[in-house]
């Protein structure tokens, strides 16, 4: 949840100053309690005040409002929880949410999309207020997929099956092929013309199904 607000020229109506807010009924009518004169614009997407001095207004508002806002959302996601708990190996409840995963690219950029989820060194974890409860539960689906996929014994299990997939022991031929300045070719690919050429019908370090073209300079000829 985050208050801003921004003063506007008048133009062709009267002048004032757009605010903008996460929906919640009760923060709404203690806008409106504070400021009565202020309406929806749905062509803003904001609460419109008028008047010359509405930004520095709503300003004082929110530093005298928004922390006992912040605490009421932070009570109201913490009954939610306790209603309707998150049960995840990678969550504990404590003064907020703790997020504890294996490293995982996927996981990092679900949170930084969650509002106020930050990063504490010091517990290594991410810790998420309980304002923010129904944004993490939206994204945890992928972040707890993310995070198992992440463990060490499945990335152990996805090396293993790509190293026994057949391809692999070609990936490791060419590759050693390679860093010998020699090029892999199929077998019926015919030599490049105009140039002196040895073959080799079967490298050591290659499979049946692959030859090599060499110049008799030593240079590789692909």
């Amino acid at each position: 949840m985050q208050f801003s607000a921004t003063q506007r020229d008048a133009g062709d109506g009267p002048p004032g100053a757009t605010a903008t807010f996460p929906y919640d009924r009760t923060t709404v009518e203690r806008f409106r309690a504070a400021f009565p004169r202020a309406r929806w614009r749905d062509d803003l997407g904001a609460w419109f005040v008028p008047g010359a001095t509405a930004e520095r207004r709503l300003n004082a508002w929110s530093g005298r409002e928004w922390t006992g806002v912040l605490a009421h959302a932070d009570e109201r996601g913490r009954d939610a929880f306790a209603f309707e708990p998150l049960a995840s190996p990678y969550l504990e409840a404590a003064d907020d949410l703790v997020v504890r995963t294996p490293y995982s690219r996927v996981v990092v950029a679900e949170l930084r999309m969650v509002p106020w989820a930050r990063w504490d060194p010091a517990s290594k974890a991410w810790r998420v207020p309980f304002r923010s409860l129904e944004e993490l539960r939206q994204r945890w689906p992928a972040i707890e997929d993310a995070a198992r996929q992440a463990e060490p014994e499945e990335r152990r299990k996805r090396e293993a099956s790509r190293r026994a997939a057949p391809e692999h022991a070609d990936r490791l031929a060419e590759v050693a092929e390679r860093r010998r300045n020699r090029y892999p070719l199929p077998e019926d690919a015919l030599p490049p013309l105009g140039q002196v050429l040895q073959t080799h019908l079967v490298c050591s370090r290659t499979t049946p199904r692959w030859s090599s073209w060499t110049s008799r300079s030593g240079r590789s000829t692909p």
